[in-house]
């Protein structure tokens, strides 16, 4: 959840930076291409939101699947992390 508004948030402040290309250049081809990169911002905002998890989803790759690597907002790494910081520690003597 977190992911998909960062990506909404991103693609839109730049969008909305690009947009007055469109309208203010007095240059066809500089107001043609702010509105091409406009288009092709919300374009890729849609393909990261919707096509990159359903591909995860699909292909199922391995980092998905590990039980090593607990990533999260809810998750507190802290006792994780005091061990191995244990295990290092000892490793290195």
């Amino acid at each position: 959840m977190t992911t998909g508004k960062a990506i909404l948030f991103t693609a839109s402040i730049v969008a909305v930076g690009i947009l007055p290309w469109y309208f203010l250049s007095d240059l066809k081809f500089l107001a043609d291409m702010g509105l091409l990169l406009v288009m092709v911002m919300t374009i890729n905002m849609v393909l990261a939101i919707v096509v990159v998890p359903l591909l995860v989803w699909l292909f199922k790759p391995h980092f998905v699947t590990r039980d090593d690597l607990l990533v999260g907002e809810s998750i507190d790494l802290s006792q994780y992390t005091e061990g191995r910081a244990l295990e290092q520690a000892a490793f290195a003597k």
